[in-house]
Formats: structure tokens, C-alpha cells, sequence
């Protein structure tokens, strides 16, 4: 059985990344108009309703996604054949990986004060505020899915 990844496998990851962007780019569009509506108004109370319902779904989608990368992850790792020498590799990409978490991060927090949708999405604020640890626990626990078994 062929157990090798392929240009396939990213598309489910993908696909979560662009749900999630669609969503965060759909609550800018209805806050940005809601602004032009007058609340008093039904176009004004459907778009007040609209936006309420994107920050609980937009919250919610942003964690499962990050879970779902994350176990995809775990999951890929432990079903592909991986030498152990590649694990020198990880090792030296981890901390690159982190960098970058860092810097994304930083810059997240940076405009965190200026952004008016910091409040509506917490869930995302704690992830983009703790990434590079959550950069290094998912890292190590591929690392671990990929190299612990013996695989015949």
C-alpha cells in the first residue's frame, strides 16, 4: 500500500483556511454597511442580526479549524513513512517555525488594540496571542506520532 502524501491531501486544510477567511471577511463587509443602515430600520436589524450571528460562528469556526489542522496533522504524521534521520530536520525547522509564530503574533497583538472586532472574537485572540506555543506543542506531537512507531 502506498502510504506516500500527495498534492490531494492539502486540499481539505485549504479549503478550512478559506471557510474561515471567508467568514472573517464576510463580518467586515456587514459591519462595514451596517454603519450606512439605520438601526430603526429592517436592513438595520437584519444586518445587527447578521453580525451577531458571524462573531458566534466566526468564534467557533476559528477553534475548530485550528483543532482540525492540528489533527490532521497528528493524524498525517502518524500514517506516512518517515525516517528517523528526518527528524534532524524537524528539529531545525522548529525553531524557525517558532520564529515566525512569534513575529505573526507580535504583530496580531500589535493591532489588537486597534482593531474594533478584538472584543467579538476571543477565541481567536487567545490563539493568535499563544501561537508559537501551540506552534511547539503540535510540533512536538507530530514529532511523536512520526517517530515513535516502529513502522515495518
Amino acid at each position: 500500500m502506498d502510504k506516500r502524501g500527495s498534492l490531494d491531501d492539502m486540499s481539505i486544510p485549504v479549503m478550512l483556511i478559506m471557510i474561515c477567511f471567508s467568514i472573517f471577511a464576510a463580518y467586515m463587509i456587514i459591519s462595514s454597511t451596517g454603519t450606512a443602515f439605520d438601526s430603526s430600520s429592517t436592513a438595520g436589524q437584519l444586518i445587527a442580526n447578521a453580525k451577531l450571528m458571524f462573531s458566534r460562528v466566526g468564534n467557533t469556526s476559528f477553534i475548530f479549524i485550528v483543532v482540525a489542522l492540528i489533527l490532521f496533522n497528528l493524524i498525517g504524521a502518524f500514517l506516512l513513512l518517515t525516517h528517523p534521520v528526518f527528524l534532524i530536520v524537524d528539529i531545525i525547522l522548529l525553531p524557525i517555525s517558532v520564529m515566525i509564530a512569534s513575529v505573526m503574533s507580535n504583530a496580531y497583538e500589535a493591532s489588537l488594540y486597534t482593531m474594533s472586532i478584538a472584543s467579538k472574537f476571543p477565541v481567536m485572540n487567545f490563539v493568535m496571542l499563544h501561537l508559537p506555543t501551540i506552534i511547539v506543542v503540535s510540533s512536538i506531537l507530530s514529532a511523536i506520532a512520526a517517530y515513535a512507531l516502529v513502522k515495518q
